[in-house]
């Protein structure tokens, strides 16, 4: 006798050998917290090497270069910046050094809806990556489920930086026993249960009988085109349900007003990620190079099925963004052309940390947003430079916003570094001087070196730019005849590891940029915005931050900046001031008083803080 079917719906082969594949053989759900075995058996592994990715060791961006190192306990080495990639919910999240793939030449049964495509492009390299995000996402979802945080929780989520993520949730669900719902187009809806398959080409109905299943199923949304098409509200009778979009405001926005969505926004794709798929697909590593280059680490722009963006659609996409808001990522204008998320900016989970402990997490129900690639960012600043009045508007909000912050201290540090190689006088600790020339540091904060070793290290003042997008504590660094500038934009609150990290800075100048730290008497820790309170502000936390660094023991300072040359640290934090400036492209620097400035005695033991 043949199952029943839901009203509207018909039997259906499709998906039904995948169904059968995975799905339990006496029909009871599997219980556990590890991936199905039906799933997990089908899955091979590899162990990419990454560093073709970038022209030295860990200079790539880490939107792409994963670290995944934990922040808390001893440690001999900072790790970088506030890194999304690192530190997860409170718990460590370190990413797998191997990578996960099905074969889907050689598992064809999972070779359905847009993974069919790849079959037939690729062939046997045909290649579908179980990302760790996947699995983090999967595995906070359920414990959600069964623990609940409130009597109000609904079980709905908002999931953005997919990829093909929805594909691995439908096979992890069909090898745990679970009936789902999938909904891969607004007219089309496949129903899996223990009866089989079964479709329909219409909106679901509000019939009993549908609820009912719908109470016991998750439904799975894979819908992402660019109508305004919404989730019929019959499906928040489902016991989960997930939407797996780009990052569109509107949506988003509908999903947590109506059906009361968590959003969650997954990690960019890692270089071992990249490293993998490359090394799967046999694709001629300068090739890829080239479209991360232009597209960044988004996995339709590096093998995919989306064209490379040219630069002539990038500056249009740029200059619409300049023209309504560079910083103001949602609604997005489709109709109007105006895409900077897509074309300009990754998003990211946001990063929070903690001022008592200092670590950092991720807060995956917000996001930040980086450049795609240092070639984008160079684009934004060519073209901001044609828009100074309109731009420098824009960034005050922007460098007061957490989303927003690190991209416009970029643009803002290269406003700024223009400004100051046409003549602009450098702020005024540093002498009635100009730059005499500018270097590119390549690589990150623990390991730099210059781009060019001529003449022009030799020259004073010396603007030093890290070209990482990434580039932990400092956003530029000024060496004069005497002093040693760390000019930090992009700083949100001052956290005790950013003067670790500047100690370290210090302590490579001398091999990676040829700068003798030792003959240079203060270092200025120079703080610049454009609003003089803010400035203000953050001068006088970075002031009780150092001031607190300088009464600690040498145990309790080589844990809480993560060093182990105690003495050195001591003597180095006894040369640092802090100093706040705004900055005008017109009118230059300007100092932001109204904090105080601490100076320090210099002493073999905790040093001690002088004024107040």
């Amino acid at each position: 006798m043949a199952a029943p079917v839901l009203p509207n719906f018909i039997h259906s082969n499709q998906y039904k050998t995948l169904r059968d594949t995975l799905w339990p053989a006496d029909d009871n759900l599997v219980k556990g917290d590890d991936e199905p075995p039906a799933l997990s058996s089908r899955t091979e592994t590899l162990i990419p090497k990454d560093q073709w990715l970038f022209p030295s060791k860990k200079s790539g961006s880490d939107a792409m270069d994963v670290d995944d190192t934990d922040t808390d306990g001893d440690f001999d080495g900072e790790i970088e910046g506030e890194d999304p990639n690192n530190g997860e919910d409170g718990e460590g999240d370190e990413g797998p050094a191997e990578i996960r793939y099905i074969n889907l030449k050689a598992h064809e049964v999972f070779a359905v809806g847009k993974l069919r495509a790849e079959v037939d492009l690729r062939g046997a390299k045909a290649t579908f990556v179980v990302r760790h995000e996947y699995v983090l996402f999967m595995k906070h979802a359920l414990r959600r489920l069964s623990h609940p945080p409130n009597d109000s929780f609904r079980g709905r989520f908002f999931v953005t930086g997919k990829s093909l993520g929805c594909y691995y949730f439908l096979f992890y669900l069909l090898a745990l026993g679970q009936s789902v719902f999938f909904l891969d187009a607004p007219d089309s809806v496949l129903y899996f249960s223990r009866d089989g398959v079964q479709k329909t080409r219409e909106t679901l109905d509000t019939d009993d009988v549908t609820r009912e299943a719908l109470r016991n199923s998750w439904v799975l949304i894979d819908v992402d085109d660019n109508t305004d098409w919404t989730p019929p509200l019959i499906v928040n009778s489902a016991r989960c349900v997930i939407w797996t979009s780009s990052p569109r405001e509107s949506r988003s926005t509908f999903f947590t007003k109506r059906f009361g969505a968590e959003v969650w926004y997954m990690k960019p794709w890692s270089s071992k990620e990249v490293a993998a798929v490359t090394a799967r697909l046999d694709i001629e590593h300068d090739e890829v190079l080239s479209r991360f280059n232009a597209g960044g680490p988004i996995a339709r722009s590096l093998w995919g099925d989306m064209p490379v963006p040219t630069t002539q659609t990038i500056d249009v996409a740029i200059t619409g963004a300049i023209q309504a808001n560079l910083f103001n990522f949602t609604p997005m204008n489709v109709e109007a052309g105006v895409k900077p998320i897509h074309r300009v900016y990754l998003v990211e989970p946001l990063v929070v940390v903690d001022e008592v402990s200092g670590r950092r997490r991720l807060q995956r129900t917000d996001y930040s947003a980086e450049f795609i690639s240092v070639s984008i960012f160079h684009r934004v600043l060519h073209l901001a430079q044609e828009n100074l009045e309109k731009v420098q508007s824009q960034l005050a909000a922007a460098l007061n916003t957490s989303t927003t912050r690190s991209v416009a201290g970029k643009v803002f540090e290269g406003i700024m570094h223009h400004t100051l190689t046409r003549g602009m006088q450098l702020p005024a600790i540093f002498g009635p001087d100009t730059v005499a020339g500018t270097l590119m540091l390549i690589g990150k904060a623990e390991d730099f070196r210059v781009a060019d070793t001529n003449d022009i290290a030799k020259k004073r003042p010396l603007y030093l730019r890290p070209e990482s997008l990434n580039f932990a504590a400092v956003d530029a660094i000024l060496v004069t005849s005497n002093k040693l500038g760390l000019l930090q934009i992009s700083l949100g609150s001052s956290h005790r590891r950013h003067f670790g990290t500047m100690l370290r800075i210090m302590s490579n100048l001398r091999r990676g940029a040829r700068v003798d730290v030792g003959r240079l008497g203060e270092v200025i820790y120079c703080l610049v915005g454009i609003n003089p309170e803010s400035v203000q502000e953050l001068v006088a936390e970075a002031n009780r931050t150092l001031a607190k660094l300088k009464t600690l023991n040498a145990q309790e300072l080589c844990k809480e900046l993560g060093i182990r040359h105690t003495q050195i640290a001591y003597t180095k934090l006894s040369t640092f001031q802090v100093l706040g400036y705004t900055f005008d492209y017109k009118q230059g620097f300007t100092e932001a008083y109204g904090s105080p400035r601490i100076v320090a005695k210099s002493g073999s033991g905790p040093i001690a803080s002088v004024g107040s």
